[in-house]
């Protein structure tokens, strides 16, 4: 996710796309919620709840906030500065029960939205393709479309 800096703005995460209105760098600190919401729309950010110790999880996305997928397929990588003395950067969360990712929850500082939350920067995931480019495959630009990955095969 978003990381917070001396100057009192926020650092987009390495994945963000970054356009002339949408910056890397940005004070939220003075928009009001229409401003949030309009900001968020336009450039994929997220306003997530500001309470979410007792929040139902909603755990049906690919990967958990701020990770991206990985190379290697069904796996997410972690956000650069994501620190942990217990889990790896690199993590299978497909296939894994509700019950296994709250555990990660619990111990690995890694967080899913709250049903119902926002995440806009989840469901217009703007990743490129070379973040999945295995060495030595032939990189292709046109044919069928694997249904989980998005990407050509």
């Amino acid at each position: 996710g978003w990381s917070m800096m001396e100057n009192g703005f926020c650092r987009a995460p390495e994945n963000y796309k970054k356009s002339l209105k949408c910056k890397e760098d940005v004070s939220f600190k003075d928009m009001n919620s229409d401003q949030k919401h309009s900001y968020s729309l336009a450039c994929n950010v997220d306003f997530p709840f500001k309470d979410k110790q007792d929040c139902k999880r909603n755990y049906s996305l690919a990967c958990p906030l701020g990770w991206i997928p990985s190379k290697k397929i069904n796996y997410c990588k972690a956000p650069i500065n994501y620190k942990s003395s217990i889990c790896k950067n690199v993590l299978k969360f497909k296939n894994i029960s509700n019950n296994q990712k709250n555990y990660y929850l619990n111990f690995c500082d890694i967080d899913w939205p709250c049903e119902g939350e926002i995440q806009n920067s989840m469901i217009y995931t703007q990743i490129s393709a070379d973040d999945f480019e295995e060495p030595g495959k032939k990189k292709y630009t046109r044919g069928p479309v694997d249904s989980e990955t998005g990407l050509i095969i």
